[in-house]
């Protein structure tokens, strides 16, 4: 039996230099820097109604873009389990990143600009940051290696 699932795929404009952010109510998320411009956004989630629970906003403005995602509807639906939900993030390598995540864990690598790395529940995983890093957990260790 197939497993029903939702893939959303996006091409964001973000010229090297700029500043990614992402701010999610839910998911695990991998960024990672590369050469090249233009960010790339792939959400996975185990739940095929994962667009009806979540408003999904993607913004790009000059030197920036962010993604938002957030939960629809009032607080009582959230007792059912939100799936297993991924962000994997290519950027441009000299990206300022902002990562919030409500759950989930967070790896990052290949960034040559500030991060900030940020979890309500999680590990955070950092590698080859070669700017300013915070990292900041309520839950899970961190792991550091090869920031500069």
């Amino acid at each position: 039996e197939r497993t029903r699932s939702t893939r959303i795929e996006r091409d964001l404009d973000l010229q090297s230099g700029g500043k990614f952010i992402l701010d999610t109510a839910a998911g695990a998320v991998e960024i990672v820097g590369g050469a090249g411009s233009g960010a790339r956004v792939v959400i996975t989630s185990d739940r095929d109604d994962f667009e009806s629970m979540f408003d999904i906003k993607f913004e790009e403005r000059p030197g920036e873009v962010e993604v938002k995602v957030e939960k629809k509807g009032s607080f009582t639906k959230w007792f059912k389990s939100s799936g297993k939900t991924r962000f994997v993030i290519e950027v441009p390598e000299s990206t300022e990143v902002d990562i919030d995540t409500s759950g989930g864990s967070i790896t990052a690598k290949n960034l040559n600009a500030k991060a900030r790395l940020d979890t309500s529940g999680g590990a955070i995983r950092a590698s080859y940051i070669g700017g300013e890093l915070l990292a900041d957990t309520s839950g899970g260790s961190i792991t550091i290696e090869e920031v500069d």
